[in-house]
């Protein structure tokens, strides 16, 4: 899905532009669902990974959520009051999820696809776990659960 197109070949708005990017939605949706059934098997299949793979199936499920909500607000959403009823298209939520999915692609890239061997592989996720317990290591608990997690993550 070339998304430039969308800014540069036809005038905005014009029926072109907008059969294009219907097209291209309907693309992103049935990759979604491919995406979504990977991800429901390898559930499934209960495959008994390495310990720096740990993050793989919720790196995944997040890019899936995302990608869904960013599909969805794509086609717009029904603003309905009492003066009005519209179909908007949020682009502010547009973005902020668009960065998110940015952020969660690389650090999966980061993690998984980038390090050339299984020491690196290693030596990433044992650094991204350290980078999290440090920063929760700052935080004050504000429950019962945080508290609790404070402490397992000083037992590691």
């Amino acid at each position: 899905m070339d998304i430039r197109r969308h800014f540069t070949k036809y005038r905005p708005g014009s029926i072109p532009e907008i059969e294009s990017f219907n097209k291209d939605l309907k693309e992103f949706h049935e990759l979604l669902e491919i995406l979504i059934k990977l991800t429901n098997v390898l559930f499934e299949m209960k495959l008994q990974t390495d310990y720096y793979m740990y993050y793989t199936e919720t790196i995944l499920v997040r890019f899936t959520f995302l990608s869904k909500t960013l599909a969805t607000i794509f086609e717009g959403i029904d603003f309905k009051s009492n003066y009005t009823t519209k179909t908007q298209t949020d682009l502010t939520s547009i973005y902020i999820l668009g960065r998110s999915l940015i952020e969660t692609y690389l650090t999966f890239y980061y993690l998984y696809i980038q390090p050339k061997s299984e020491d690196e592989k290693k030596f990433k996720f044992q650094l991204y776990e350290y980078s999290g317990l440090k920063n929760r290591s700052k935080s004050v608990p504000l429950s019962d659960y945080g508290t609790k997690q404070i402490r397992r993550d000083k037992e590691r």
